[in-house]
């Protein structure tokens, strides 16, 4: 079995093991970007093209499986497979909406950030909204927010319709 994997070769000196060292370095700085590169783009096109029609299939079960036991084996505790089934509802109602999925993603890992350095800029301003009005670019970037949520809203076309009917 040791001949077979160490490919008939028994020196173990350790000019033979720099050897190998160098060997499996060069080999994984090439292997794994590259298996990288061709696993994302074999999982873009089947993902895009043939993981349609596989929704009502005995495939499904496994994977439903899959994500329990791996939901599981995170912390070892079954609330964790709870929340994953709470959130597996949510995302099946979202989906039967229509609602977006790439804004809830962006607020899923966003909203973290945000809110850590909100509670930093807090600290450091020792609880004051202040220092958020009186710097330039705050209040480009809270004009920016205040436009998407306005343009969210329908008021510019609310606007440009009762433009068009007087």
């Amino acid at each position: 079995l040791y001949a077979t994997l160490a490919l008939g070769t028994y020196d173990t000196s350790p000019e033979a093991l720099a050897v190998d060292h160098r060997a499996i370095a060069v080999l994984a700085g090439i292997g794994l970007p590259g298996a990288c590169m061709l696993h994302g783009y074999v999982g873009f096109i089947f993902g895009a093209i043939k993981a349609n029609p596989w929704w009502s299939t005995p495939l499904m079960p496994v994977i439903f499986l899959l994500c329990v036991v791996g939901a599981y084996l995170i912390n070892y505790n079954k609330f964790d497979i709870k929340v994953m089934f709470v959130f597996g509802m949510v995302g099946l109602a979202l989906s039967a909406t229509d609602f977006p999925a790439a804004p809830f993603l962006l607020g899923v890992i966003l909203g973290p950030m945000a809110d850590s350095n909100l509670r930093r800029g807090l600290r450091l301003s020792d609880g004051s909204l202040l220092p958020m009005f009186q710097r330039p670019i705050c209040i480009f970037f809270l004009l920016i927010i205040a436009f998407m949520i306005i343009s969210q809203l329908g008021v510019f076309n609310y606007i440009k319709n009762k433009r068009k009917r007087s």
